[in-house]
Parts: structure tokens; sequence; C-alpha cells
């Protein structure tokens, strides 16, 4: 090595061994960490943790006792020992440490990192020496080297406290037991902090039970190493303020203490027995293989989802948790030779440093506020522990054992002698039972670590709650639905489309939960039928995702999914493409003229003058095994499905056609695009032999072999894990409203809505109030704004507003009188909010919070001036356009901003809620009650109310295509998360059309919402129709009297959606 690097390497007097064992250290530690957490699919073992535990046991007793072999064979070869070797007194011939090397002693103290005891290596004695035998017979060397070491066993055997070997195996079972729960509760990062109080829990133990003395240094080193740990745990932005549940913490703190005693009762045993450190080893790897074994025998027993003993270790990460388990003591032993006690100190800070760096870019870990700042305070504890030592007292011994410092122990100690075997058979049940508590905390300790995640504690949720899946056979084979089956706690539901399903029913049958289409080739038009169904029934869903049966998914897996987006694949043959000539790519469907038909259904789909963005002669092809619509999108794949189905495209062109002119239609150079690529799935559509690792690894791909009975165990074993872990957050469907079967008015009552508020003050109109605003503008026989003319669609008119203070009535009967659902302050207590109301129409909600809250500052916006002259006070309104920049001054911020009814009126949603984040002050609230733009029902009303839904589809398009879509009430919750916005919550209130509920409160609710919808129905449209879609009045006027009719009818059982969605802008600002 050339001098230079020399001297780079062994600077100030540093040898190169200790930058090795430091290196080293720092390599075990993140080692460890990562492989934990490595081996891990989707938050769990794919493999039994304690089979494991019990496969790196026997092969530590293997290479123990290949370590005691070599040893009795040193013993041999110098038999009889030299004469000036004395036979007693300890004083005997050095034997081997476990890695074979003599020259250096293992440290004192030494605490193997990952709680794989070597007995004696890593906590032992620094003589290291083993007393010749007290009266052992010379065994002559003529005997076998088999017979010599066995009778070397026997004899140490015999000096050994094996009862004391079997307590310190029990200890570490629950110790490896608990390494594999918190790897899964925990990030690596934190779990190699929460080891350096494993100082505090030692010292601890060793003052009461070996009298141990710790100076006022290290005492101070204690508790600020405490208040670090702490820090590092600060979460200012979750409830608890802290990363995870208590729970999590009471298993790591679990795990430090049974750390902490066994390595301390490890040293006391060390100091107690008199024989070889081999011996020790394999007494203790023995006890825990038997114990390990037991416990997952138990396992096996209680839980039906345990994996088998040998299952699993098709995977590299199982293999090397194994591997790392059995060779760690061995390497630790090794680096420890070198490695002082500050060298300890460094490596673990730097070790740490790097797991709690790596843990949010591979684990997808969120790190706690002020974890730099805790991290450095326990660091420098650790050092100041460390370099503080209480002086050593004058003939002062630390051998001493528990029961010699403590009556207590002594009494306990003498009771476990007299009843040995009681003792070790309570003992070792206790153990066993807590493990079975460990390795299935969920159905053990509910609630205690729910939450739980490497991403800071969130609830463990499926990303597709609310998405409809629907899984597509090519062949009829019913004896794999229950398979497919497993998925249903994933998804709000799981429908299957299969060829002659029954029999009995025709071709076309389709129902919510199966569908019978015989053509896979335009299987699309099967899916566009699920999209109207829920359409017509469901308004929670807010997604489809398709996926082949032999492709599989992992549901846990897409968490970055954009449900707003769609997602196709564009990984494999046929990789996502677009092309004018059969000349751009090789695929097999050209070959057969596949693109002709797509060319023909681009072509009127470019003639209906529809607003799509279409390429003239462009077709595109694509694997289109998996993928994923949202809802807002369902309208337009209705429609475009129904056209290339006409032309009968083959599916692996038309979906992949069909996503482009979605794309393109709503995708602008300022905005982001409506599709996003799916690229790392396995495989291609007719891909085969994807391994076990494969599929439980990958988050999709194709195919997955039903035959293969270990690839199939496999991955739907994974799925069972996960859905027993699973935590579905509102992800129920509701519960069909019961119905009255009395009679009821037509009429539904009268419509007089909740009159205005009057006031002493005079007008209270700013800004930008021009004599134009009053200019308004006529048509249709409605009244509609004139400020920013054609900006909004429904009128402003006296009937108009009568809708809306109507519409006020059912808000506040649905929230029991209140205004809000947000957690506004006291006005006691802060008595200067400044609220904002957002399309505020006439005016009656921010009217009602002014006297509500009389000592706030209100302010109405709109685009008309319709609102009373006579306000309270405290009340502003100003006409204006929100969809403009907001000009208010810094000082000027918002306590509360609300919005009520403004779907159909913002062309850019993101915009609006960036907006609304930055001018609200930090800890503001925003609130946006809403309504869904759609109609549903519990039963097959829908279906019967051909008006009413030909009306909810056509206003819904006649919006898209107008700019501002009507229809999106179920993306705003989305929209504030996307924006910023936390702990964004969404209530949904479903209410009946008509006074058809049994219930009191809902047949109160469905009186008024009869007369609303009708007027809705009025106000709704005649501008959208005649405007965008060209129907004459008199066209609109009958759809209108047809829709109202139905609403009317005592045959249907139409609902309605309410949804109030909060968001609170972060305390500090970013």
């Amino acid at each position: 090595m050339p001098t230079r690097l020399w001297s780079l390497i062994w600077v100030h007097g540093i040898p190169i061994q200790g930058v090795a064992a430091t290196a080293g250290l720092i390599a075990i530690q993140v080692g460890i960490g990562i492989v934990m957490k490595a081996a891990q699919v989707s938050g769990s073992y794919s493999f039994s943790p304690s089979a494991s535990i019990v496969i790196s046991e026997f092969l530590k007793l293997l290479l123990s006792t290949f370590f005691f072999w070599r040893e009795s064979e040193q013993r041999s070869d110098s038999w009889p020992p030299p004469s000036s070797v004395s036979l007693e007194g300890g004083a005997g011939p050095q034997y081997s440490r476990l890695d074979g090397d003599d020259r250096a002693p293992a440290p004192e103290n030494a605490i193997d990192d990952s709680s794989q005891a070597i007995l004696a290596t890593d906590q032992g004695d620094p003589s290291d020496t083993v007393p010749a035998k007290d009266q052992r017979e010379i065994v002559p060397s003529s005997k076998s080297r088999l017979s010599f070491f066995l009778h070397e066993f026997s004899g140490d055997l015999a000096q050994q406290k094996t009862e004391g070997i079997i307590i310190l195996a029990l200890c570490y079972t629950l110790i490896n037991n608990s390494i594999f729960l918190s790897y899964k509760i925990a990030d690596p990062g934190t779990i190699q902090l929460s080891k350096s109080g494993g100082t505090v829990v030692t010292a601890i133990i060793m003052v009461v039970c070996l009298g141990t003395t710790i100076s006022h240094a290290q005492w101070t080193a204690i508790a600020i190493q405490l208040c670090g740990l702490i820090l590092t745990q600060y979460k200012g932005d979750s409830k608890t303020l802290i990363m995870y549940p208590v729970g999590v913490y009471l298993i790591l703190v679990l795990q430090l203490a049974l750390s902490a005693s066994a390595g301390v009762y490890n040293q006391y045993l060390v100091k107690l027995n008199d024989c070889s450190l081999h011996v020790n080893n394999m007494i203790l790897y023995a006890a825990g293989a038997s114990i390990n074994l037991v416990c997952h025998l138990v396992l096996r027993c209680v839980n039906a989802n345990e994996p088998g003993f040998f299952h699993g270790y098709d995977s590299v990460g199982a293999i090397m948790v194994v591997l790392s388990n059995v060779f760690i003591g061995l390497a630790i032993t090794i680096v420890y030779k070198y490695a002082d006690a500050l060298i300890k100190c460094f490596a673990s800070a730097v070790s740490t440093g790097i797991l709690l760096y790596l843990s949010p870019i591979l684990f997808g870990t969120v790190l706690g506020d002020l974890v730099i700042i805790g991290a450095g305070l326990t660091f420098f504890a650790s050092w100041l522990y460390i370099s503080r030592p209480a002086p050593q007292k004058k003939n002062q011994t630390t051998d001493r054992g528990p029961q010699s410092n403590n009556r207590i122990f002594a009494a306990i100690s003498g009771i476990f002698e007299k009843y040995t075997g009681a003792c070790l058979g309570m003992l070792t049940f206790s153990a066993v039972i807590l493990v079975v508590f460990l390795a299935i905390p969920e159905q053990t300790m509910p609630g205690l670590l729910s939450g739980t995640t490497a991403r800071a504690a969130d609830v463990i949720t499926s990303p597709f709650q609310n998405t409809f899946a629907m899984v597509r056979w090519n062949t009829r084979l019913p004896e794999r639905i229950p398979l497919i089956k497993k998925y249903k706690p994933f998804f709000r539901a799981v429908h299957v489309s299969m060829p002659e399903l029954d029999k009995e029913r025709p071709a076309k049958f389709h129902d919510w939960e199966t569908d019978q289409a015989p053509n896979t080739f335009t299987i699309y038009s099967a899916v566009a039928r699920s999209m109207k169904m829920i359409l017509s029934t469901q308004p929670l869903i807010d997604g489809l995702l398709y996926f082949h049966f032999d492709a599989w998914i992992d549901p846990l897996a897409w968490g970055d999914l954009d449900r707003n987006n769609i997602w196709f694949l564009n990984s494999s043959d046929p990789v996502y493409g677009c092309m004018n000539n059969t000349k751009t790519r090789k695929w097999w469907g050209l070959d057969k003229q596949f693109h002709l038909p797509a060319l023909n259904a681009t072509r009127i789909v470019d003639e209906l003058d529809a607003g799509y963005e279409v390429q003239e002669g462009y077709w595109c092809i694509g694997w289109s095994d998996i993928y994923y619509i949202p809802r807002r999108f369902f309208v337009d794949y209705i429609l475009l499905a129904d056209i290339f189905y006409e032309y009968e495209v083959f599916h692996e062109v038309a979906i992949p056609t069909m996503v482009r002119i979605i794309n393109d239609t709503y995708s602008h150079s300022d905005a982001e695009p409506a599709v996003h690529d799916i690229r790392d799935c396995w495989g291609s559509c007719c891909s085969t032999k994807p391994s076990i690792e494969n599929v439980t690894m990958k988050r999709c791909g194709h195919k997955l072999d039903y035959l293969s009975e270990p690839l199939r165990t496999a991955f739907f074993d994974k799925l069972d894990g996960q859905a027993q872990m699973l935590a579905v957050a509102d992800a129920e469907r509701p519960a069909p409203l019961q119905v009255d079967t009395e009679a009821y008015d037509d009429d539904g009552g009268n419509g007089d809505g909740d009159s205005a508020y009057g006031s002493d003050g005079g007008s209270a109109y700013t800004g930008s109030v021009t004599s134009s605003i009053y200019d308004y503008q006529y048509e249709n026989g409605r009244r509609y704004h004139a400020y920013r003319e054609g900006q909004y669609v429904l009128p402003n008119d006296d009937q108009e507003q009568e809708r809306l203070d109507l519409q006020h009535h059912i808000w506040r009967l649905l929230l029991g009188g209140r205004l809000y659902t947000a957690a506004l302050p006291d006005p006691s207590t802060k008595p200067n909010l400044r609220i904002l109301d957002l399309g505020t129409g006439t005016g009656i909600w921010a009217i009602d919070i002014a006297d509500e809250f009389p000592s706030a500052e209100v302010a109405g916006v709109d685009l008309s001036p319709i609102q009373p002259e006579w306000v309270p006070n405290n009340c502003r309104f100003h006409v204006d356009d929100y969809e403009d920049e907001w000009t208010y001054r810094d000082e000027e911020k918002f306590d509360y901003i609300h919005g009520r009814a403004l779907s159909g009126t913002s062309s850019d949603w993101d915009r609006f809620y960036k907006q609304a984040l930055q001018h609200l002050k930090p800890g503001g609230v925003m609130e946006m009650q809403e309504y869904d733009a759609w109609i549903f029902s519990d039963d097959d009303s829908c279906d019967r109310a051909p008006w009413t839904m030909e009306w909810v589809n056509k206003l819904d398009a006649a919006s898209k295509m107008y700019g501002k879509q009507i229809n999106v009430a179920q993306h705003h919750k989305q929209w504030m998360k996307d924006a910023g916005f936390e702990d964004v919550r969404e209530v949904v209130h479903r209410i009946p059309i008509g006074p058809w509920a049994k219930d009191p409160a809902l047949k109160e609710l469905g009186r008024f919402e009869l007369i609303h919808m009708q007027m809705s129905v009025d106000s709704h449209t005649p501008a959208l129709f005649t405007r965008v879609l060209n129907y004459s009045a008199d066209q609109a006027m009958v759809l209108m009297e047809g829709v109202k009719r139905e609403f009317r009818s005592r045959d249907l059982r139409l609902i309605t959606s309410y949804r109030f969605i909060t968001g609170r802008k972060a305390s500090t600002a970013a």
C-alpha cells in the first residue's frame, strides 16, 4: 500500500485495525437494519420468524460444536499439560474463542447489536481462559478424537450451570422474536437510535443487581440521553405529537430491557461457570432452537396464516436474515477485538445517521421534526457516559452475583434452586405465550399498535378502499373465483367477468358482482357498463381498476396512486405507443390489421364535435391487462367505448387509443398529464414462470400460474396476511335507507326558506360594484348575472334565490342547526376571527355566521349582487370572481374559509385550493359543503328513471364541455390534500328525494329535498342544455318535466348525497 494512503488511514496514531473495526461495526449495524426491513413484503415477512430463528440457532449450534472440536484437538495435542501449569485456580490452558483467534480477548460488557447472543464472547470475561478441571481424569492420547471430544464435553457440561443458560435462552427467544416485530412497526433508523436507550436500562440493572457504581456525570448523561430520544420522536403535525403509537415504544422498551438484562445476566454467568465458552454456546443454542421450535409449532396451531417451517426461503431476503443472524455474532467478536468504547460510540452514531438518512429513501419513513437535534444529544450523552466512568474503589470487586447484593434476589434464587424444574417450566410457558403475542399483535394486541407503518404511524388503509375492481377471465373457470375474492377487503367491490359463468342467464347479463361478456377482445364494453352502473348507484366509488385474473396486484403497494388520473401499463410487450403507420412498431396485431377498425372509430369521435382532441390517422397499442380509470373520466370512457365497440376494435388497440384521446383532451401545456405510466409491473401480456420472489415483491405482474401451488400459495398467503392487518377507514358501503311504505303527498310540503336578517347598518357592497352589475341578462325566461357574463351558468333571479335559501335550510337540518363542521375557536377566546364565504349567493350563510360570531369580520364573495342591503355590521359583501388572482394582503388572511355548492363554478380546482391555502392564517381551516350532481338508489330505481339518468349524464357531459364540470364533489377531498391541507376529512350524508324514508329526520329532509331538486332541474338545465348541447327551449322543457315527474313518483326511491370536507393549514408557515 502506498505511503500516502497509509498516512491517510493511520491518522494521529489510530491503528489501521481500529479504522477497520469502526468500518466493520458501521457496516454490521447498517446491514442488520436494511436486511431486516428489506426482507419484508408489504410490511410483513413471507417466512415464519420463529422458524428462521430455529434454523439460525441450529446453525450456530453446529458452528459452536465445530469450534469446541477444534478446542478439544488443542487440548489433546497439549496433553498432559506441563508441570508448571497448575490444574487448579483458573490458570489452565487458554482455549480458543468463537472466531478461533486467541490473540485478543473479548471486551468487557460488549453487547451484540443483533441480540444474537454469543455467550461469554460478546459479554465475556477479559481473561477468556478456562481453568483446568479439578480432579478430572487424564485421558490417554491413544483415545480417538471423537472419544476425547465427548469426554471433554461431558466434563465441561458437568461443571455448567445449565439452568442459568436455559433462562438466558428464554430471554434471547423473546429478544429475537421482538426484533422481527419492531422492524415491522418502526423504521431501522428509529430502532437503531432507540438502542442508545439501552444505556439507561443497563445502568439501572447493574446498580440494582450487581451493585455497580455510576458516576454523577453518567447519571447526567443518562438524563440527556432520555431527552434526546424523546426529541427524535417529536412530530408536531401528529395528534399525539410522536411518530408512532405508544404501543410501538412499549415494544422497543421491552426489547431494550430484555437485551440489557440478558447482557448483565450473561456477564454474571461467565464469571460463575468454569468451563469452555463454546460448551456454553452449545447449550445456549440447543436450548434456543428447542424453545423457538415449540413457539413455531404453537403458532402454527393458533394462527392459520403462520407460514410453514421451510416456507418462504426462495427469497433472497429470507436467506439473508438467517445468515445475518448466524454470522453476526462471529463478525462482532472479531470487530470488538479492536473497538474500544469511543470507537463503538462513534460507529453507533454514524450507523444511526446512515439509517436515518436511508429510511426515508428506501422505506418511505417520515422522520420526526427534531430528529437531528435529538440524535445529536443522544450521541453526546453516549460519549459522556463512556468518558466519565465512576472511579474504581480500592479492593472493589464487580463480580458479585445478584443474590449477594439484594435479599429479594437471594430469596428468589433460593426458591428457584429448590423448585428448579417447575420454575423452568413456568418460565418457558410464559416465554412461548409472549412470543405468540409478539407474532400476531393484530389479534393479541388490537389497537395497541394500530396505525403503525414505516410512514410515521399512518393508519394502514388500502389505496383502493373506494375503488371498484373488475377481474376478467377469458374462459369459464368458476373454481378460481374464491381466490380472486381474497381481494375483497382491499376494494369497495370486486366484480368477476367470466363467459358462461351462469349458463341459465343471457350472455349480456351484468350486475354488481358478475357479468358474462363472451368476447375478451371487446371487454372494454363490459367495463363501460360497470361504469354506468357505478355512476347510477355508487357515489363513493372513486375509480375502476381492471385486471386480468392471472395478473396479480399488491393492493397495499399503490400508495402513490393519483386517483384523479388514469394509470396505464407502459412496461412490456406490447409497449404503449401511438403511430400512423405499421412500419413504426413490430407487433403481431398489426399484421392482422387490428388498427384499421380503430381508424374508423377515431374518425367518428372526431366528427362528434364534442371537444375531444383526436390525431387524425393515428392509433395506439399497449398491454391492456391492468389499468385504472378515475371516476372523472367515466363518462368519456363510456362514450368512447360505445363507439369503439361498434367497430369491434381489438382491446389492445381500443383501450390505448381511448386513453390517448382522453389524455390529449384534458392535458395541456400548463397542466399535469391525465395519464400516468405503470412501468414496474413484471412480465408482459404473454410472460410465464415468474418466481415466488416476483409475485411477492413486485406490486403487479403477469402471469400468475394458478397451477403452480407454491406460486399460488405464496401470493395469496401474502394477500391474507395483508388483509388481517388492514384497517379500512370509512370504506363500508352505506346501509340502504329504510323505506316508509305509507303513502305521502306528492307536493312534499312548501318550499319556504329561512328569512333574511335585518340590521341597522347601511349598504355593505364594496369593491368592483358598477352599474353594469345590475344590467342582468335574461335567457329562456330566467335572469342571469351580467358581471363576468358567461362565467356561471345558473340564474340569479328570485326563483333561484328561493332555491338557495331552501338549500341553506337543508344544510342546517343536516347539521342539527349548525352552520359548519370545522373546529372553530370559541369567540370568547379568539374574538377577531376573519371569515370568508366563497360563492355567498343570497348571503344567508354569511349573515348567519356573522350573527353567531358578532366580533368576527365576515366577507362574502359572489358574481351576483343579490344579497340583502341590510345586514349585520360585521358582514360585508364583495362582487368578484374567486377564479381571479386573490388580492388580499398578508394582514388580511383568514381564520376560516367556507364554500358551499361551488361545483360547476371553477375550471381550475388546483389553483382554487392553492389560493385558499395561501390566504389562510397558519392553523386556519377551510370547509367545503358540496352535493353530488348525480342521482343514486339502493334498488333498481335508477334503471326505472330514464329521464333522470339521461338528465344527470348529459348535465355532467355538458358541464365538462363548458369547462366547469359540475359532478366533482367526490374529488374535493383529494384536491384539498394535493394543495397541501392537513387533517383533511370528509363526511357524506345520503338524503332521499321525497318523504319515503322511514327515519323521521330523513323523512323531513326528503320532503325539502324533493322541492329543492325540482327547483334545481329548473335552474341547472336551461343554460347548459341550450348553450352547449344545442337543445331548443322546448326540448329542454320536455326533459325537465320528465325528470321532475320521476322525482315525484311514489314508485321510485331516488337518493342524493351531501358532503362536508374540511382541511387545516399547518400551524407554522412552510
